[in-house]
């Protein structure tokens, strides 16, 4: 008997191996992430964190929450302020303050006027410092009134390790985030329509305005150039920043099958900063990694049809699965494991009081596709008469509302009821009788047969 278990449990495995072997090749096997780590150049001591938005995940940490200067990663707040507190039709005249030449620029002149729209635009697009400083003097007078609501939005939102004491991100003491807080604030402003519009464009045409002509402004962020080797195809936004006290830092989303992604990275000390492209790169690569694309229908294939009963008509009607031709699912790796390697079962609920007419095309109940092991959910969808199903003749005379019961029928129907349940009753009773004589005359007859054949002998 051993012997016979054991040669049963090869004979399985020996089933099974292909099957695994198939799901393996579907599945994404994403390589470890102190390879992908190991693979960067020029790490030094950057501060990174890279976010999992689709399942709330931190995926990588280093340095996350040691203060660093932000450089003009922190114009993503300015940005986020101006929104908030301004009209983008508004219009803003440039003070000679602002128009001062103090590192990155969009070259802007004293009386110059534009939309805040066009001024923030170019602001993200150039970083520039000019910019940044016409908005904090537009909404709140002067740039430390400003970085006061700075800090107000910047604790609403969560971030406690940080303080702003300026529009522009210049470094000074007091000056400083951490690499969670910039998550956070990425985070609150991937909420925000307007500014991830902004941000995720590779250049942006500046309208003339009384002082300057028609042009167009690139976006620093390298991974948006499409002539870049960091170029990125998935990148999605936000911010760069640089500067000799701060090193490199960037802040930057990127999307994919739809899972969103975030990174961070601060400090960059690689020369000419150009780590923080690949060392951004290879993370989302990672993430993305984790993540596996299935074909709905090759799933459903074989799923047998739905056949519902329809009361009033006596009858059924075929209903047809949701069309997912084009639809394709991403999940986790595991879940596609999870998904791959069990059965696939459509769980339907049927709409309550389901009667005829029932016309093709009709909506009729849901169907949610699971993995009958795991319980993991990848497609949820309605089901759909697949024909027509006409209303009986009898019951398309009565009124719409048809009774369930004598006491509820209208009169007419009761008597009908009253009437039928007589006649029946009748026939059965007539029926035992005839029953009774016909066995009673079938027992004389055989008496009377077996009495004369006892005479004759």
């Amino acid at each position: 008997m051993h012997v016979k278990k054991v040669a049963l449990l090869l004979v399985l495995v020996i089933i099974m191996m292909p099957i695994c072997t198939a799901i393996a090749d579907e599945v994404n096997v994403p390589p470890a992430i102190d390879d992908v780590i190991k693979s960067l150049s020029a790490r030094g001591d950057a501060c990174i964190i890279l976010f999992d938005a689709e399942s709330g995940e931190v995926l990588f940490e280093q340095n996350a929450d040691t203060r660093s200067k932000t450089a003009s990663t922190a114009k993503l707040l300015t940005c986020i302020v101006a929104l908030e507190n301004s009209d983008m039709d508004e219009i803003v005249t440039i003070s000679s303050r602002s128009a001062s030449r103090v590192g990155s620029s969009l070259q802007l002149i004293r009386g110059e006027q534009l939309k805040m729209k066009d001024l923030l635009n170019g602001m993200m697009m150039v970083s520039g410092n000019d910019a940044a400083n016409a908005v904090a003097e537009h909404i709140s007078g002067s740039q430390r009134e400003f970085a006061k609501l700075m800090n107000e939005t910047a604790q609403r939102i969560g971030m406690s390790s940080s303080n702003f004491t300026n529009p522009i991100g210049i470094s000074d003491r007091t000056n400083y985030s951490t690499a969670r807080d910039m998550l956070t604030l990425a985070l609150y402003a991937m909420s925000n329509e307007q500014l991830t519009a902004i941000t995720n464009q590779s250049k942006y045409d500046m309208p003339a305005t009384n002082k300057n002509v028609k042009r167009t402004v690139h976006n620093t962020n390298l991974l948006f150039d499409e002539e870049s080797p960091f170029f990125y195809e998935y990148i999605t936004g936000l911010k760069t920043g640089s500067s000799s006290r701060a090193k490199g830092s960037l802040v930057a989303t990127a999307r994919k099958d739809g899972i969103d992604l975030v990174c961070v990275v601060m400090n960059d000390r690689s020369s000419r900063y150009s780590a923080r492209w690949q060392i951004v790169k290879s993370l989302f690569e990672y993430g993305f990694s984790r993540y596996t694309t299935l074909n709905a229908r090759e799933l459903v294939l074989d799923l047998p049809q739905v056949e519902i009963n329809v009361a009033n008509a006596q009858s059924t009607v075929l209903c047809e699965y949701p069309s997912i031709e084009e639809h394709n699912i991403v999940v986790t790796n595991a879940a596609a494991n999870d998904i791959l390697c069990g059965e696939i079962e459509a769980r339907c609920e049927i709409y309550d009081n389901i009667t005829a007419p029932i016309f093709k095309g009709d909506v009729i109940g849901s169907v949610t596709y699971i993995n009958r092991n795991t319980g993991v959910v990848f497609f949820e969808g309605v089901l759909i008469a697949a024909q027509d199903v006409a209303k009986p003749a009898l019951a398309a005379a009565l009124p719409e509302t048809t009774p369930h019961s004598p006491q509820e029928a209208p009169l007419a129907l009761q008597i009908a009821m009253v009437d039928n349940d007589s006649t029946t009753h009748a026939s059965l009773l007539f029926a035992s009788i005839w029953v009774i004589i016909t066995l009673l005359a079938f027992v004389t007859i055989h008496w009377l047969l077996f009495k004369n054949t006892d005479a004759q002998m």
